[in-house]
């Protein structure tokens, strides 16, 4: 199979190009620029440079891709930088795709996208959940909400294979992020305390998984969320952070619901000077607190049964 890889130079791109080719399928990278350190073209790989904010269908037709794996997004930057690179980008390459007549899309959305704030703490989180309606978010979730509609969109066309992969938080040996840990501010962490566990997915396990979807008849339109077994709890999540030493050194630890109370405080003291609650950091809207700081537990039935994938067993 000819797999286009958007975003291939990425943190997750990396691995899953090095999967594909383990796979011996022919893979075409394709970056907005060339990486400083790229992999040699080979008779089955080869770099692609193209901004998705132009992609034009002729691109794609010469090529003879057979499949599209879209992980290609923005994480920071304006809301209209963040909407370019990630909105108007995907639409442009799904609108490539339909005139090149490609069909094969394993398109890579968030966890983050689920409506957290009305689910009761400890539930469990699977793909019956429902989404957020969008207020109470940050813009990185409004991007991957709207990134969503058009992947349903493109599903919704005849003749397509579209599958939606939810990915927890990514992490490899090295790399995790903060972002369930607590309120952070420069050396001061507020570190949210509970019972639940921590969604994280290890980064290779990742790769086998969107692999498998790209290899397998997913149903159209099919949403599936990947996180591994034996998720950690909140407290190894910590110590996975200060190994890697991304916990600020000073940390105030504050039970979850005595920080969701500060959260919901510092949103009417906002309203009543008058100010626009989205302009609040994420962690303090009503969304973005229950996605990070919330407890819950995490299924990834679905995940092992419909793509025959075996994750980490193990968080490290």
């Amino acid at each position: 199979m000819k797999i286009l890889v958007t975003g291939a130079s990425g943190f997750i791109g990396g691995y899953v190009v090095r999967e594909a080719i383990a796979r011996r399928h022919d893979v075409i990278a394709l970056t907005r620029s060339r990486p400083a350190s790229e992999t040699d073209q080979t008779s089955s790989f080869e770099w692609l440079q193209c901004d998705l904010g132009d992609m034009k269908a002729s691109k794609l037709e010469r090529l003879g891709i057979d499949a599209v794996i879209h992980l290609a997004a923005s994480l920071s930057g304006s809301a209209d930088e963040q909407y370019r690179s990630t909105v108007i980008a995907t639409r442009h390459l799904l609108d490539a795709m339909k005139q090149a007549g490609i069909s094969r899309l394993v398109g890579i959305s968030s966890i983050a996208v689920l409506d957290y704030a009305h689910i009761p703490a400890m539930a469990v989180i699977d793909e019956n959940v429902k989404i957020s309606d969008g207020s109470g978010i940050g813009t990185y979730t409004k991007m991957k909400l709207e990134q969503e509609k058009l992947f349903a969109a493109f599903a919704d066309e005849h003749g397509t294979r579209c599958a939606v992969l939810r990915p927890g938080l990514v992490y490899d040996s090295e790399q995790l992020i903060n972002a369930r840990a607590g309120v952070i501010k420069g050396p001061l962490c507020l570190v949210a305390y509970h019972g639940g566990n921590v969604p994280t997915v290890e980064v290779a396990g990742l790769a086998r998984a969107i692999l498998n979807a790209c290899e397998r008849d997913v149903p159209d339109g099919e949403i599936i969320q990947l996180v591994d077994d034996n998720l950690p709890s909140q407290r190894e999540y910590l110590a996975g952070l200060r190994r890697r030493g991304t916990l600020p050194s000073w940390r105030i630890p504050v039970p979850w619901r005595l920080l969701a109370a500060m959260a919901g405080s510092l949103r009417v003291l906002f309203r009543l000077a008058g100010g626009e609650e989205g302009r609040l950091p994420e962690a303090f809207l009503r969304q973005g607190f229950a996605a990070r700081f919330k407890p819950f537990r995490y299924s990834n039935e679905k995940a092992k049964r419909l793509l025959g994938w075996v994750p980490a067993s193990r968080f490290s």
